[in-house]
């Protein structure tokens, strides 16, 4: 197994595992679900995304997989969007591919929401909405969705098409 770091997130009182891989110059930062850790994200996606062009970034929300919990305070979509943006901010992840399943689908859109120029691309997988909020956000970024056609099965050609699919649409 890779190794595994935990890093104090600055005004937060949590500590954040996280794992880094790879050497490319483009980020690629998966956002995991409610009952998930990143661990399914080292085995089953990040082995389909070239590791010479991308440098991958995946990381367990707090009270998920090795993060401790938090131990005052509520998990808030908006908070762990600003974990996320705190964690990724200490690790220089500047311009990145943003892929977010169910839970972190939305975090994913809310870091993008409030960070939409350091974001190049994003897919979100599981999340539904038809919220007018999603449907601008989906304007300023080429907003992938759906785009893996079922979880257990994965569609391989889906996820290269969404490496292949990551300008910014400003």
């Amino acid at each position: 197994m890779k190794q595994e770091y935990l890093m104090s997130i600055p005004d937060e009182d949590v500590l954040v595992a996280y794992r880094q891989e790879g050497e490319g110059k483009k980020n690629f930062v998966y956002f995991h679900g409610a009952q998930d850790s990143m661990e399914s994200f080292w085995q089953c996606l990040a082995p389909l995304i070239p590791k010479n062009e991308y440098r991958l970034t995946a990381f367990n929300y707090p009270g998920s997989g090795d993060s401790p919990r938090r131990v005052h305070g509520r998990h808030s979509i908006e908070w762990l969007a600003e974990v996320a943006w705190k964690l990724l901010t200490i690790l220089n992840v500047r311009s990145a591919c943003l892929y977010g399943v169910s839970l972190g689908g939305f975090v994913a859109a809310e870091l993008a929401k409030k960070h939409p120029r350091d974001v190049e691309a994003m897919a979100l997988q599981g999340v539904f909405s038809s919220s007018d909020e999603l449907c601008a956000l989906s304007k300023k970024i080429d907003f992938v969705r759906n785009k893996l056609r079922e979880w257990p099965k994965f569609s391989f050609v889906s996820l290269e098409s969404f490496l292949e699919v990551r300008k910014l649409t400003r």
